[in-house]
C-alpha cells in the first residue's frame, strides 16, 4: 500500500513539472525529465520488491531445511554426551528423551508406560526398564556413573526394536 501510494505522488509531481514547463514554455524538456523519474522510481521500487520476495525465500527454505535438524542433533549429542559423562547427566538429560521415546512405542502397542509396569517393563527390558520407571532415584555423582558407548548402543537398539 505504501509503494501504490509512493508511485501516486510520483505521478502527481511528474505531471505537475510537465504542467509547470508547459507554462514556463519548455514542455518538452520537462515532459522528459518526468518520465524519465517516473521509470527510474518504478524500477526501484521492482526490484526491491524482488529483492525482498527473494531474500523471503532463501530466509525461510535455510531456516527450516538446515537449523532445525541441526538443533535437534545438536541437542541429542549434548544430552549422550552428558549421559556418557556422569550419572546426574544420565538421570537429567537421557532419561527424559529415552523416557519419551519409550512411552511412544509403547502406546503403539496400547501399554501405558506408569499404568501397565508389569506388561512395559517385559517389552522394554531389564536395562531400559531401569532407565525409563517412574520413582527411580536421581544419581549424585558427578563426574562418574555414566552410560558407557556399550549399553548406549544396547539401550538404543531396544528402543528401536519396540
Amino acid at each position: 500500500m505504501i509503494r501504490t501510494r509512493s508511485i501516486w505522488i510520483l505521478v502527481a509531481v511528474a505531471v505537475a513539472a510537465v504542467a509547470s514547463g508547459l507554462l514556463i514554455g519548455y514542455p518538452v524538456e520537462a515532459g522528459a525529465a518526468a518520465v524519465i523519474t517516473y521509470a527510474a522510481f518504478v524500477s526501484l521500487i521492482t526490484t526491491r520488491d524482488l529483492a525482498d520476495r527473494a531474500q523471503l525465500r532463501r530466509r525461510r527454505a535455510r531456516r527450516v531445511a538446515e537449523r532445525l535438524p541441526l538443533e535437534q542433533l545438536r541437542r541429542v549429542d549434548e544430552t549422550l554426551a552428558a549421559a556418557h559423562a556422569s550419572e546426574v547427566g544420565r538421570d537429567r538429560e537421557l532419561r527424559p528423551l529415552f523416557r519419551a521415546i519409550a512411552a511412544t512405542r509403547l502406546a503403539r502397542r496400547g501399554v501405558d508406560l506408569d499404568r501397565n509396569p508389569v506388561q512395559a517393563r517385559a517389552i522394554l527390558g531389564e536395562d531400559l526398564w531401569e532407565l525409563v520407571r517412574s520413582g527411580r532415584s536421581q544419581g549424585s555423582h558427578l563426574v562418574a556413573g555414566g552410560v558407557s558407548t556399550t549399553e548406549l548402543q544396547s539401550l538404543i537398539g531396544r528402543l528401536e526394536r519396540i
